[in-house]
């Protein structure tokens, strides 16, 4: 056992420095300035911002941090390396600035491609899938999502396949369908693809990398919050493992030869969507099916009840021998019950029924 304390992040002429405290912050800031200075660099203030992570927005004192006796701005979200970054860290400002770039660019391709009738499906799909796709999932491999963002996802690319193989939503074309015409893979299924992979190519790295140091770390002091605690990408990595039926014993094993890897990994993700899929149409089906069930019970019980009236109306006779008819107002008011329900057959047989006990015609309703 061995403590890491993660104090830097460096990439390029980016830094993202990190404490627990806004004095240790400072401390940590003074030297990172220092050193820059010592090689002639100097830290742009416009472009240097603060965040807080992890804590009561009502209980977080004001924090003061400077750079140079000037005073840095403290905001609730910032861009850093293409990912927006949330104080509450959430996923939701991230995924709507990527729905809003995917946007975007799928609007600039409107003319030129997906309306351009001279380009085959197939070209518009390896397209979408370069220009839209890897714009909308980028770093995607690294994502928390729960499952209302995922379908907020999935949402939107069902959305852009129908409008590429203009489908209307009139037209009644399932959602399988569609994957299925486009040869194409629901957003749940790409992202658990993407988020297994960069699994095991963290398991593969070198014992002494931070990424993989991270990632099999835990916490080793603090408290947790109360109430449910935020989903972690290791939480996201047993629910697909899970879903993909790969067991955890071992899988670094498996993970430690690439090809067989990437091969398993997309042999149990088409195998669990094909299964999802089936799933589903079943409970679609067998919904369909209970409620023309039910509906059928419904219409016999008021065809048979219909019949009985008409039978005790039409046909019954008086004391006298003469027969009765119904007047035309209470006529008018059975016909607009009758429309309530909304029963053809039943209209047509309580017509049937009349015009065969009443010299009068009746005109169907």
């Amino acid at each position: 056992m061995s403590n890491l304390t993660v104090t830097d992040l460096l990439f390029a002429d980016d830094a993202a420095l990190v404490a627990h405290c806004a004095k240790d912050l400072q401390i940590l800031l003074d030297r990172f300035a220092a050193s820059c200075a010592a090689f002639g660099l100097t830290i742009s203030v416009s472009k240097t911002v603060v965040m807080c992570q992890g804590a009561v927005e009502d209980q977080v004192a004001p924090i003061e941090v400077s750079v140079s006796n000037k005073k840095l701005e403290v905001v609730n979200e910032f861009c850093y390396l293409g990912s927006c970054i949330s104080s509450r860290a959430s996923m939701e400002a991230d995924l709507d600035r990527r729905i809003a770039r995917a946007s975007i660019c799928f609007g600039q391709l409107r003319k030129r491609v997906w309306e351009n009738r001279k380009l085959r499906l197939k070209t518009k799909i390896a397209v979408y899938t370069s220009c839209v796709l890897s714009t909308l999932l980028y770093g995607s491999e690294t994502w928390s999502v729960y499952a209302a963002q995922i379908t907020r996802l999935n949402t939107f690319h069902l959305r852009n396949l129908r409008r590429i193989l203009g489908i209307n939503w009139m037209d009644r074309v399932s959602n399988a369908e569609v994957l299925h015409r486009t040869q194409c893979d629901s957003m749940h299924t790409i992202l658990t693809k993407r988020r297994l992979r960069w699994f095991g190519h963290l398991c593969r790295m070198p014992q002494n990398r931070l990424p993989k140091k991270v990632l099999f770390s835990e916490v080793s002091s603090g408290h947790r919050a109360r109430g449910r605690p935020l989903l972690r990408f290791q939480d996201r990595i047993r629910d697909d493992l899970r879903h993909g039926g790969i067991r955890e014993d071992g899988v670094e094993e498996h993970c430690a030869k690439r090809a067989e890897w990437r091969k398993r990994v997309y042999t149990r993700m088409q195998q669990q969507q094909k299964k999802r899929w089936r799933d589903k149409g079943m409970t679609q089906r067998k919904r369909v099916t209970d409620l023309v069930m039910t509906q059928t019970l419904q219409a016999l019980k008021l065809r048979n009840a219909a019949q009985l009236l008409f039978n005790a109306l039409f046909t019954g006779q008086s004391e006298s021998g003469t027969r009765f008819s119904l007047n035309p107002v209470t006529l008018n008011c059975l016909s607009v019950i009758l429309k309530s329900f909304c029963v053809e057959t039943l209209l047509l047989a309580t017509s049937k029924i009349y015009n065969e006990n009443n010299p009068r015609t009746w005109k169907t309703i």
